[in-house]
């Protein structure tokens, strides 16, 4: 049984990472990766069959680099496709794939609006 590679250490608290082979098998995958992926289950939950069909819904037809964007939940995340060629002796195809979550800036606003408890009226604007 081939083991794959789980990352413990995230690229960031909201960015996905994993590295497929051209079979779409998982190399490497870090934990907001799987969060990610098999939403709403508990990451404790891994089921790679699942994370293998979520990952071949990310990817292009073709082999060229592509965005996408697909909704986890309320969230929505862009993919970035990244095709690597690896020169280790011989060349060997892999993709990275990132999973960016997207922010929407305007209710980050009226968020932290909310929080620090600030209206029109004390922003000057009567």
């Amino acid at each position: 049984m081939s083991r794959i590679h789980q990352s413990t250490t995230d690229v960031s608290n909201e960015t996905g990472f994993l590295v497929i082979d051209q079979t779409l098998k998982v190399i490497s995958i870090n934990t907001e990766a799987i969060r990610i992926l098999i939403y709403p289950d508990s990451p404790t939950e891994v089921d790679m069959d699942r994370i293998s069909e979520k990952i071949h819904c990310l990817l292009p037809e073709t082999h060229v680099r592509q965005d996408a964007l697909f909704m986890a939940g309320r969230r929505e995340y862009l993919s970035r496709v990244l095709p690597i060629t690896l020169h280790s002796g011989e060349s060997v195809e892999v993709t990275a794939i990132l999973l960016e979550r997207r922010i929407n800036r305007f209710a980050d606003l009226v968020r932290m609006l909310v929080e620090l408890e600030l209206d029109e009226r004390k922003l000057g604007h009567d």
